[in-house]
């Protein structure tokens, strides 16, 4: 799923009421906005030839009890969202089903391609020979090791990490105009479950960013951010014989994990880290919650493995371990059901 990332309504006291913006077109359809601000919403709408000579109007909306019709408006590319919190909200309705969400990742990302193909892809693109860095048993760690850094530091410096350049004309400085849910031509290439749309001051341009979950179409646009560095990790790792595990961090970032000799070991994708699970709260400084780790079927809590404040950690959840617990099995069932 995406990363800037996920604040849930249960991660914090979660604020369900929020401005709401809309306008009308021609045809007396709505077009809204979350979390966006007045100027930005204008800007988004003027994408739209059939909303012209149009009233704002704003209201403060609570997005549980209004649910149903955000979503419609969403679904139909009618409604942008600026912050992660309301989307999955919207989306998902609770907890469960967002955990649940995270583990559809890993198995599209097998899905789409054969492993044949992604190993052709990836020698193709690294210029790497397969064997040399595949997947056999009862190496030494560091041996796997070396192997993962051969894989890790090809994905760093062949997905380039995108800061918002314009994709028409490369101007640096352009506007979030929020979160859309994915057109149809996207949805078929499996798109996340929102595109990130743009406006550039400088070529006039409006272009999305999809957040792709297809390794042959993340490999061919080679650019992104945290998830793409990990999905393209991930679906490799997979293909060269290794159990990966996604790894999303609720604090803005997703990473990887891979099975070794018995024992999970922290791998990240955009950082080329190996083995160095502590980095986000010591050097970072990150204030850790919520970390899971994501397989196809599967769902673990995986918070303790990152920080050696693992008291202060839980307090911030503000949630008992059994109410967790009952989230994980509930959200376990149905993956596997």
């Amino acid at each position: 799923m995406k990363v800037f990332f996920l604040f849930f309504l249960i991660v914090l006291p979660f604020i369900s009421a929020t401005t709401f913006w809309s306008v009308q077109d021609s045809s007396g359809d709505v077009y809204g906005a979350l979390d966006l601000t007045e100027s930005d919403f204008k800007l988004w709408y003027s994408q739209f030839p059939k909303i012209v000579n149009t009233t704002i109007s704003s209201c403060e909306i609570d997005i549980v009890a209004d649910r149903d019709t955000l979503l419609s408006l969403y679904q139909h590319g009618r409604l942008t969202i600026n912050s992660i919190t309301p989307l999955h909200t919207i989306l998902f309705k609770d907890f469960v089903n967002t955990v649940v969400a995270n583990s559809e990742t890993p198995r599209d990302l097998i899905s789409s391609v054969t492993k044949k193909a992604a190993l052709q892809l990836f020698s193709m693109y690294s210029g790497v020979d397969p064997q040399k860095v595949q997947y056999e048993p009862n190496l030494s760690i560091e041996e796997y090791e070396k192997r993962a850094l051969i894989v890790l530091n090809w994905v760093k410096s062949y997905i380039k990490w995108y800061n918002q350049e314009c994709l028409v004309c490369g101007y640096s400085k352009t506007s979030f105009l929020g979160m859309q849910a994915p057109n149809g031509t996207e949805k078929k290439i499996k798109c996340d479950y929102d595109t990130e749309v743009y406006h550039c001051p400088s070529c006039g341009s409006y272009y999305r960013f999809p957040r792709f979950r297809n390794f042959t179409q993340l490999t061919n646009q080679a650019f992104g951010r945290c998830s793409e560095h990990s999905k393209v990790f991930y679906t490799v790792m997979e293909a060269l014989g290794y159990t990966p595990r996604y790894i999303v961090c609720y604090c803005n970032h997703v990473w990887v994990e891979l099975f070794l000799n018995n024992a999970w070991y922290h791998t990240d994708p955009s950082e080329a880290f190996f083995n160095n699970p502590y980095v986000y709260e010591t050097h970072w400084g990150w204030k850790l919650n919520w970390i899971f780790g994501h397989e196809p079927t599967s769902v673990v809590d995986v918070l303790s493995r990152y920080t050696h404040h693992y008291s202060d950690c839980i307090k911030r959840r503000a949630m008992s371990q059994e109410t967790l617990d009952k989230i994980l099995n509930e959200a376990n069932e149905i993956l596997n059901g």
